[in-house]
C-alpha cells in the first residue's frame, strides 16, 4: 500500500511539473503589446545634497529631456518612474561616477 501512494505522489508531481513548465512556456511567448527594439533606457539619479527640492529636480529633468531630445538621431523622449518589464525595480547593468 505504501509503495502505490509513492508512485501515485510522484506520477501526481511528475505531471505537476509538466503542466507547470508547459505553461510557463507558453506565457514566456505572449506578446507584450509593446515595441522595444531600437530603445535605450537608463536611470538618472540625482544627489540630494544639489537637488535638495522638488522644483530643482525638476528643472534637472526639463533641461536634460531637451538636451538628450535635441540629439540627432533621438525620435522621441521620454520619463516614468517605472520600467514597465523590468526584471527587477532599481537593478543596475553598470555605474559611472562622474566625479570619481
Amino acid at each position: 500500500m505504501l509503495v502505490i501512494v509513492h508512485v501515485g505522489t510522484a506520477w501526481a508531481l511528475v505531471v505537476g511539473a509538466a503542466l507547470f513548465t508547459r505553461s510557463f512556456t507558453t506565457l514566456v511567448d505572449v506578446p507584450l503589446g509593446l515595441e522595444a527594439e531600437d530603445v535605450f533606457t537608463f536611470e538618472v539619479h540625482l544627489p540630494t545634497s544639489r537637488h535638495e527640492d522638488g522644483t530643482s529636480r525638476d528643472a534637472f529633468h526639463t533641461l536634460f529631456q531637451e538636451r538628450v531630445g535635441s540629439l540627432a538621431s533621438v525620435e522621441a523622449i521620454g520619463a516614468t518612474p517605472w520600467l514597465p518589464v523590468k526584471d527587477r525595480y532599481h537593478s543596475w547593468g553598470f555605474g559611472w561616477d562622474p566625479e570619481g
